[in-house]
């Protein structure tokens, strides 16, 4: 890959294309996930407002993998595609129920994947992974989880 800009051209590097490369979003600055409270998308997940087990949430991301139906790379989506395989998510090592895994509508690349945190979640800043395929979600990113 070479990248020219403004009639610069970069030192050549490779890059390896990858069906799989799961990642959340986290909070500028932070390594807080970005988590939305269902219903409504209230954001939450941090020290400040945090989630509470029995919260349904909904987690954003990149990279979870193909969709049925198929949207081409760097397409607008429209309607929620389902992922074609559900990624496996842990929050604080615990195994949590995935409801969901869809591409965003009116958007590109962008993944929802909707979890339900168990009643008996331990609390505070807890780690958060997925893995779909083999592949895991980036190390150290955090959810905050309070009691209510």
């Amino acid at each position: 890959m070479v990248v020219t800009n403004n009639g610069e051209v970069s030192a050549s590097a490779t890059a390896q294309l990858q069906a799989l490369a799961p990642a959340f979003f986290l909070s500028p600055g932070t390594n807080n996930v970005i988590a939305s409270r269902l219903p409504g998308y209230a954001l939450v997940g941090n020290s400040t407002v945090p989630a509470m087990p029995g919260d349904t949430l909904a987690l954003w991301g990149t990279g979870f993998g193909a969709t049925n139906p198929t949207v081409a790379a760097g397409a607008t989506v429209s309607g929620a595609p389902v992922v074609v395989t559900a990624p496996n998510v842990t929050v604080g090592g615990v195994s949590v129920p995935v409801i969901s895994a869809v591409l965003t509508a009116g958007s590109a690349g962008l993944y929802q994947v909707t979890i339900e945190l168990p009643a008996t979640l331990p609390t505070g800043a807890l780690a958060i992974r997925a893995s779909v395929g083999g592949v895991q979600t980036q190390a150290g990113a955090l959810l905050f989880v309070s009691q209510p």
